[in-house]
């Protein structure tokens, strides 16, 4: 059994005050209650607590204060995500005050839709969660639960859970960011829905980084968009993943192949560009519904260009 004593003292002499109601003896049994279970239900050494206590202060303050939330905190973490008990006191002594702010029944609101899209309970989940802890208490049950709706107007039933398996902070943000961004990759890069399961960081970069990317790989010719006379024939284009999960320096060298301060010169100049032109939307925005034809407009337009003839 963990000794609170000791946890008291040891932070006490790091400069952190602790002030348990010792005179309180229903108040002291109630926090040792809540050790006891901990160790003896979930197999938790007393070592473990007394080095996560005095390492995440804030931790100990919970438990002795609101144990019985911090319990079923953890068994939501436990059973949902497949957490070990030690990971799910790392995972809530890292996110203390925001789990505090809601409770267990409000975390598996949270999680549910992700359950529903497809991934799994359990580790599945675990890993989900491990990436987006915000999951956990960010937004709100609801709002997840319309993007990932919204997102299955994008994606088949087949791709949209890994789609958020490996980005769910996508789950959270305004959809409308998500679809601009969306829709530039899928119209302007010519990228099949199936290739964004390469990329875990599409949704998480800027509309303008997405596009000063893509627009200097164009320029520097490591990007080629179809013929439009031959739209079946495959490009091969640096993927996904290399083009938006890559640092800059690695984006730079190895993918557009050029120096990180010419890539980085592109970029201060592309913003100065951008400051000075007055678009309500920097590039032609099409419904999924219309791709077709908008890619045959495209080719139209190249053909009547091809066969201009100046008087």
């Amino acid at each position: 059994m963990i000794k609170t004593e000791k946890v008291v003292s040891t932070l006490d002499e790091r400069g952190q005050t602790f002030v348990l109601p010792w005179g309180d003896d229903a108040a002291i049994e109630s926090v040792l209650g809540i050790l006891r279970e901990l160790t003896t239900t979930t197999g938790v050494l007393p070592e473990f607590l007394f080095d996560a206590f005095t390492q995440k202060p804030e931790l100990f303050a919970a438990i002795t204060r609101d144990g019985n939330k911090c319990i079923e905190i953890f068994d939501c973490l436990c059973d949902m995500c497949g957490f070990s008990i030690q990971d799910t006191i790392r995972m809530f002594g890292s996110y203390t005050i925001e789990l505090l702010e809601t409770d267990s029944n409000e975390i598996s609101q949270r999680l549910s839709p992700l359950l529903g899209v497809g991934i799994r309970a359990g580790k599945s989940l675990g890993r989900a969660v491990r990436r987006c802890p915000a999951l956990l208490f960010a937004s709100n049950p609801e709002h997840i639960g319309e993007n990932i709706e919204a997102l299955g107007s994008f994606f088949s039933r087949a791709i949209l859970p890994k789609i958020v398996a490996n980005d769910p902070e996508i789950v959270l943000k305004n959809f409308e960011q998500i679809e601009s961004i969306y829709e530039y990759i899928y119209y302007q890069m010519r990228c099949e829905p199936e290739e964004f399961v390469e990329t875990k960081r599409w949704s998480q970069l800027s509309l303008d980084e997405i596009m000063n990317r893509h627009q200097f790989l164009l320029k520097t010719g490591k990007y080629e968009l179809p013929d439009p006379k031959k739209p079946q024939l495959k490009m091969e284009n640096p993927p996904l993943h290399r083009i938006f999960d890559t640092k800059d320096d690695i984006f730079a060298t190895q993918v557009a192949k050029v120096t990180v301060e010419e890539w980085m010169m592109y970029k201060e100049l592309a913003e100065k560009l951008e400051a000075l032109e007055d678009k309500e939307r920097p590039f032609e925005r099409i419904k999924p519904s219309q791709r077709k034809a908008y890619e045959r407009r495209l080719k139209e337009t190249k053909e009547q260009e091809d066969y201009v003839f100046e008087a």
